[in-house]
């Protein structure tokens, strides 16, 4: 992904059946191979915004769950060059936006006099057993 515009009609070429690959047939394992192709530009988006952060794995985390739903929103028939390059420029948009709605609401709670208030930023899940899909079996 790091190759200059020699090479990009080649990148976009495999990005966009890799994306239309794993669109149409829904396998997780797309993530992986997408994850592998851009991990230099999520390394560098984290490395970026560091100072965002003072947990480390959570901005790494939440620069991770940014990119899957950059990856899971974008229309390659909508963007047909420099596919990669719009996917890590969205991914650092939406990973700042994701902050600077953080920003915001901790500075409403502090003017109201509430004091800090800690939440993560994504919200948690309730963890899945064997036992949660078991009806009566």
């Amino acid at each position: 992904m790091r190759a200059g515009d020699a090479a990009q009609p080649a990148k976009d070429a495999i990005l966009r059946a890799v994306l239309s690959t794993r669109r149409r047939g829904g396998d997780p394992c797309w993530r992986f191979v997408l994850l592998a192709a851009f991990w230099p530009g999520l390394k560098a988006i984290y490395w970026k915004k560091i100072r965002w952060d003072k947990d480390r794995e959570a901005l790494w985390q939440h620069t991770l769950v940014t990119f899957l739903f950059v990856v899971e929103g974008i229309d390659v028939a909508r963007r047909p060059r420099a596919i990669a390059r719009k996917i890590v420029s969205e991914t650092a948009r939406q990973l700042h936006r994701l902050y600077q709605s953080e920003w915001r609401r901790k500075e409403r709670v502090q003017s109201l006099g509430f004091g800090v208030v800690t939440q993560d930023l994504w919200p948690k899940f309730m963890p899945i057993s064997v036992d949660t899909f078991a009806w009566g079996v």
